[in-house]
């Protein structure tokens, strides 16, 4: 069909993440669809110019960064024991039925 684009949709499996680093140099390349990675990843980049910059816009919102390698993290998060995870939902509960009488007289 003349005259016609048919753009493409990425489904979300498409829109990856990728960190690539070597051994030999100090920074690290990411190449990220993720629009929260991006905002914190532009923000870096305004207020740490001499560490961090993007190095690229692609089609579909995919953006590429360079930081330095030791930026990069893996962070497992809490390892809590069932009694714990009890008592911290308790704990949230309390919190939102008081938050939610706030204010009421």
């Amino acid at each position: 069909m003349k005259g016609e684009s048919m753009e493409y949709t990425m489904t979300n499996w498409e829109r990856e993440t990728i960190i690539i680093f070597n051994e030999a140099e100090p920074t690290a390349d990411i190449v990220t669809f993720n629009k929260s990675m991006i905002r914190k990843l532009s923000a870096l980049c305004e207020s740490r110019p001499n560490d961090a910059s993007e190095s690229k816009t692609e089609a579909q919102g995919c953006r590429s960064f360079t930081v330095p390698k030791k930026w990069i993290k893996v962070n497992a998060g809490m390892n809590l024991s069932e009694g714990q995870v009890k008592a911290l939902r308790g704990r949230a509960n309390v919190f939102k039925q008081g938050k939610g009488r706030a204010g009421t007289v």
